[in-house]
């Protein structure tokens, strides 16, 4: 008989998914970071910060579609994009968890929000519900995520 691993639990599979997507996230956004610590929600004027965020040469550095295929996710499940901004992961989360998925979208900055509300609209993807929460609380319900983006 071969010796085989365990196979992870549901929990471990979880942790580990949810681990790597923040991970992911700190690692491949920490240019941003710094210019963020200048203004509590954004350094820039807003069509100005957003022009920065959606800037096509991002994709060159910050590998979306990397990020994604490592997060490992399925049609149908939910996902948080915590600090959603402009959208950028989030549309791609929405696409990846499909139409029957949800991905709640959440920041801070209602500026921020309006656009993506905009964004979401004119792309038709309605599988995103946008939230404005407090900066100190997600307002995400327990257990209630496969995967929380950071």
């Amino acid at each position: 008989m071969k010796n085989e691993r365990p196979q992870p639990t549901v929990k471990k599979q979880q942790f580990r998914r949810i681990f790597i997507g923040v991970l992911l996230a700190l690692c491949l956004g920490s240019s941003v970071a710094s210019a963020a610590e200048q203004h509590p929600h954004h350094p820039l004027p807003l069509d100005q910060y957003i022009a920065l965020l959606e800037d096509p040469k991002r994709d060159e550095w910050q590998k979306p579609d990397a990020v994604i295929h490592a997060l490992n996710l399925k049609e149908g499940q939910v996902v948080a994009d915590i600090g959603a901004g402009s959208g950028y992961f989030t549309l791609r989360l929405a696409r990846t968890v499909g139409k029957k998925g949800q991905v709640f979208a959440v920041d801070v900055d209602e500026g921020m929000l309006s656009y993506l509300r905009e964004r979401l609209a004119k792309e038709k993807i309605q599988n995103v519900q946008v939230m404005q929460v407090p900066a100190h609380d997600p307002l995400l319900i327990d257990s209630s995520l496969d995967l929380a983006f950071i």
